[in-house]
């Protein structure tokens, strides 16, 4: 077991504490068993959409907040104790805590200690070049199994863009290679196979990433037509496949940021793409708060502070400023330790479905209208 130190320590011994304050819970209705109580209480005949609104009703608005960022990095150092990826739960409602790691290609060695305790699969891109379905599947299984085995719940990965420059420093990684058609047959297979092991898929980077110089600043330019025939399907298969996740890209797409574009993320993965999963950000892709309202539901690692509730509801206040109206992410609101009580139903989505539809970004809050909750 890693000891955790400095702030790592910190959070992770009240987290540790709050489970288990919450384990002492009545028949485990609110410890961290209570997902498995709930279960065999008769919640598997609930939808999946009512089950969550149940649970969702039933958090504070700060631990709804807290579900919006990650922990775990002080600065771009990792802490020990944390996966590469970590979302805190909440245990008193038995919401356990999201473990993500990368990636694709196997479960990363983050410390030397772990040199040696881990599979070193072969990479991606030669796994595309075999243009087998069933292996990709079996590899995806495969990766799943060792990733439950070593706590993890959600893999960064696979990676899909479809790459476009040769020297690309992860090109390696990318499951479509130059073909969209074999990222989409292949990485379907990947993901159903990596998730009916129950460790979440979270495809990458999406969209245009073609290369790591630059990556922060450089703009990857194309056409709308160029974007749904070339550089979508094989999220757009992600998206059949059932991926928990998408993760948006560090680069710009058109001039804009991908993690903080509204026509990449709002209007054509959410809307015409018709994805329901949340959108997490690449590790410190986010540039703004408003970066809430643009698409992106997660900011990580989340040392940033660009989502914590304050900054939310500076957000809400500048667009109630000029639109009016809407829920109120009162400060009263947020120090409470009840249930938060606002049953505000999220914004509709759009349906279409085609390149030339259209669709309007919603104006509720980032706080309240999340979807569920490597770099």
């Amino acid at each position: 077991a890693w000891r955790p130190l400095e702030r790592g320590r910190q959070e992770r011994a009240r987290y540790c504490a709050a489970i288990l304050r919450a384990d002492n819970g009545s028949a485990g209705q609110e410890s961290t068993q209570g997902v498995h109580v709930r279960l065999a209480a008769g919640w598997r005949s609930v939808s999946p959409e009512a089950a969550a609104g149940a649970l969702l009703r039933s958090l504070t608005l700060r631990e709804k907040a807290g579900l919006l960022s990650g922990a775990g990095w002080e600065g771009k150092r990792q802490l020990e104790g944390f996966h590469v990826g970590a979302v805190m739960g909440v245990p008193r409602a038995g919401l356990p805590s999201l473990n993500m790691h990368d990636a694709g290609q196997g479960f990363r060695t983050t410390d030397p200690r772990m040199v040696g305790q881990v599979t070193a699969f072969p990479s991606l891109l030669a796994l595309a070049a075999t243009f087998a379905r069933p292996l990709a599947r079996a590899y995806g299984a495969a990766v799943g199994r060792e990733f439950r085995a070593k706590g993890a719940n959600v893999m960064l990965g696979p990676q899909l863009n479809v790459q476009r420059v040769p020297r690309s420093g992860r090109a390696a990684e990318s499951l479509s290679g130059e073909e969209p058609l074999l990222g989409s047959a292949l990485g379907r297979e990947y993901i159903s196979g990596l998730q009916g092991e129950g460790v979440g898929a979270v495809p990458k980077h999406f969209v245009l990433n073609a290369q790591e110089t630059g990556r922060g600043s450089m703009s990857a330019e194309a056409p709308e037509r160029a974007l749904f025939e070339l550089y979508y399907p094989p999220f757009e298969a992600a998206v059949g496949a059932g991926a928990v996740a998408v993760m948006c890209a560090h680069n710009r797409v058109n001039g804009t940021h991908a993690c903080g574009s509204p026509s990449v993320l709002q209007r054509d993965l959410k809307s015409r793409l018709a994805f329901r999963g949340w959108v997490m950000s690449d590790w410190w892709a986010v540039h703004a708060t408003s970066a809430a309202v643009a698409g992106v539901d997660q900011d990580m690692p989340g040392n940033d502070g660009l989502f914590d509730l304050e900054q939310l509801q500076q957000l809400q206040q500048l667009q109630h400023g000029f639109q009016g109206g809407g829920p109120s992410l009162s400060a009263s609101d947020a120090a409470s330790d009840e249930p938060d009580a606002d049953t505000s139903s999220a914004s509709s989505a759009s349906n279409a479905s085609s390149p030339s539809a259209t669709s309007s970004a919603s104006a509720t809050s980032p706080a309240s209208a999340t979807s569920a909750t490597s770099t």
